[in-house]
């Protein structure tokens, strides 16, 4: 009897939407849409914007030449000295 009533809480409380975030603070309200705006919200000391210039994918997999060794290990492919 315990081990249902304790499943059925389980799921109900599983199944139960909630409104959530993932931190303590508040959320920006709606109006906030810009980092300028954000900023002014959270009284932050610095802005920092930018925009991105160049993008540069680098890959052990995909600069693998024809005999190349590459590792089957489930680690970062890029920090591994050759």
């Amino acid at each position: 009897m315990r081990v249902q009533f304790m499943a059925a809480v389980i799921l109900g409380l599983t199944l139960s939407p909630a409104p959530v975030f993932g931190c303590t603070c508040t959320a920006p309200l709606r109006e906030v849409k810009t980092a300028s705006d954000l900023a002014a919200w959270a009284r932050a000391d610095a802005i920092f914007e930018g925009k991105v210039e160049s993008v540069e994918l680098r890959w052990k997999l995909k600069e693998a030449q024809i005999g190349d060794v590459i590792p089957t290990v489930a680690t970062d492919l890029d920090q591994m000295v050759p």
